[in-house]
């Protein structure tokens, strides 16, 4: 089973943020320092749109969200490299039902992915493994999931090893499978020990001791 898309809640980014970008307009107060946002980011200050983009997302002072201005700032941040708005713009575009909105969240999730953002990482995979605006892809999905495993996510790890050890149409590896279903279970995905302990049925006690000793970093 595979665990779904993993998402960064936009008043957190919002939160963490604002104490820190806008400090020159804070006593001025939210209206001013929304202003300094917007002048920045017409100015091209990728750092800027992104923290404009969330304020249209999450509803500017408390108010209904406008997608619209978001999706436009977010993609002005992302086409200026910045990899939270690539993620960000990426999960909008997905929540729309038309194909060519789907096609072009793989290509943001790809160009986050690409600058180690774990979270993209993760959701790309999850696309190139379920066919999510793509092709379905289960080598990419593992090239995927393996990076964001090796960033400590946990939903990662536990899809990684359920792929290694049950997909199609890629090489299966039960040792590898069984060593990041170990490390999941360690970090308490639920599901992991189970799916570890079916597929520690059909393999031998030295596969077995070489993934324990995979999953303990040996």
């Amino acid at each position: 089973m595979t665990h779904p898309l993993r998402l960064l809640p936009a008043a957190l980014l919002v939160a963490l943020a604002l104490p820190q970008i806008a400090e020159a307009a804070a006593p001025q107060g939210y209206g001013a320092v929304l202003r300094w946002y917007r002048q920045q980011a017409e100015a091209g200050d990728a750092e800027a749109q992104f923290m404009l983009a969330l304020q249209y997302e999450e509803g500017v002072r408390g108010g209904e969200p406008d997608i619209g201005e978001a999706l436009r700032w977010y993609r002005a941040a992302a086409e200026n490299g910045h990899a939270l708005a690539q993620f960000r713009l990426a999960l909008l575009l997905q929540a729309q039902s038309h194909a060519g909105a789907r096609a072009e969240a793989v290509r943001w999730l790809t160009a986050a992915a690409e600058q180690g953002l774990a979270d993209a990482q993760y959701n790309l995979a999850i696309a190139l493994e379920m066919g999510i605006g793509t092709d379905r892809d289960e080598a990419g999905a593992i090239r995927w999931y393996r990076a964001a495993a090796e960033q400590g996510m946990p939903a990662a790890m536990y899809n990684l090893g359920g792929l290694l050890a049950t997909g199609s149409n890629a090489p299966r590896d039960d040792v590898e499978a069984w060593a990041w279903l170990e490390r999941a279970a360690r970090a308490g995905v639920a599901g992991a020990a189970d799916l570890r302990d079916r597929l520690a049925a059909r393999m031998t006690p030295a596969m077995i001791a070489e993934a324990r000793a995979q999953a303990d970093g040996q």
